[in-house]
């Protein structure tokens, strides 16, 4: 089985600790006046139209959420629910090519997911993946894919009966990996749910289920829905694998994982956005009236946590100025360095850190917006020497 050289200490290290595993959930508020507050101009864009002159058929066109993310000079686009990848070259912003990881046939994929973890073993780029109709995890070598013009699996393992209610999969090593389920039900209609979990788990089902923000669940019978989303979330794994962040679609928290301490911190940005004792106890009318939309999306390197935040209210005036979303930095601790609001209204993001380029999708899908943070990055490092 493939395995990172970087990772054989830490997934021995997860194997001792598996046994005695124990998460202790925090969740407190972390002022937002910690943030210094600009407005960021667009640089450049791209359409995605253009890719049409290069392929006949471009998956990233279908209905539904855009996610990228960069690796070295590749944009690499998938549709969420769908099994195509697109590959961007980011100098020239030309398609590379399209790579699809779906069908019928034996060792295909059935239900393909992936959340973004990449890994260089020599000199090729891959992509962990996964399919949870036949419970496998799967490398996809994007580098031999490209040369060969055909989809290039470089390894499959078994993976474990975790795909219902899979919210977040990451490997970790050896045959471990973390997970994320949803809030779960075994009949809706009867109203029972039981509450969203992390995991630590091999491809032998041994596991150790951690209760996400305790055992109970935000329930609140004037809004029965709040059961089963609000803790809904974009994840990503820090590069070295040692921590994960989670950022909530619906409320303003994030959770920060440590996977060396097996610690977990939740927080809440904003003073003035409702906490998840709020939608427990709250009137319907003053949650709608005081509700905001969280994080879409995630983007992460070694040294900082990138979210883009909506900030939307539930009811919006046709005549107030739009909800333009904002990127909020912030180190692996949780701690909030920045607020940069965009000018576009952005879906989902990307950072390339060799350049200090954020790429953002556009709402509508048709354009790939380009954000020059080099200047913020370096404000950010000046308070931090001092």
């Amino acid at each position: 089985m493939f395995f990172y050289n970087t990772m054989l200490n830490f997934s021995k290290k997860k194997k001792v600790l598996l046994l005695t595993l124990c998460i202790i959930i925090q969740s407190c508020t972390h002022s937002s006046k910690n943030l210094f507050d600009v407005s960021i101009k667009t640089l450049d864009c791209f359409l995605i139209e253009k890719t049409k002159e290069n392929i006949g058929t471009l998956p990233i066109q279908i209905i539904g959420l855009i996610s990228i993310d960069i690796v070295d000079s590749l944009l690499v686009c998938r549709k969420i629910g769908d099994s195509f990848v697109s590959i961007v070259n980011l100098n020239n912003y030309e398609i590379a090519d399209n790579i699809c990881l779906n069908g019928r046939g034996p060792k295909e994929y059935l239900f393909y997911v992936d959340y973004g973890q990449f890994a260089h073993i020599g000199r090729n780029i891959f992509l962990h993946t996964f399919d949870l109709q036949s419970e496998k995890h799967f490398l996809l070598d994007i580098t031999t894919s490209l040369k060969e013009n055909k989809t290039i699996i470089a390894n499959e393992n078994d993976m474990g009966d975790y795909r219902k209610f899979c919210a977040g999969l990451f490997f970790l090593g050896d045959d471990h990996f973390f997970f994320k389920k949803n809030v779960s039900y075994e009949d809706v209609r009867d109203n029972t749910f039981m509450p969203a979990e992390y995991a630590v788990f091999n491809a032998s089902n041994e596991k150790r289920l951690i209760p996400f923000f305790g055992k109970n669940l935000i329930t609140n019978p004037e809004i029965p829905q709040w059961t089963l989303i609000l803790y809904d979330g974009s994840l990503k794994i820090k590069p070295d694998y040692s921590r994960v962040v989670d950022a909530m679609f619906y409320v303003d928290y994030i959770t920060y994982i440590d996977l060396d301490k097996l610690t977990a911190k939740g927080y809440k940005y904003s003073e003035s956005t409702l906490s998840y004792e709020d939608y427990h106890t709250k009137s319907r009318d003053f949650i709608l009236d005081k509700h905001r939309y969280g994080y879409t999306n995630l983007s992460v390197t070694d040294e900082y946590v990138f979210a883009l935040y909506s900030g939307t209210p539930e009811k919006v005036d046709e005549n107030e100025e739009k909800y333009f979303p904002y990127v909020r930095i912030f180190d692996w601790t949780g701690i909030p360095l920045a607020s940069l609001k965009l000018d576009n209204m952005i879906m989902s993001i990307a950072f390339d850190e060799k350049k200090s380029l954020l790429y953002g999708v556009d709402i509508s899908q048709e354009k790939i917006f380009v954000y020059d943070l080099s200047s913020e990055l370096a404000e950010i490092e000046n308070k931090m020497q001092h």
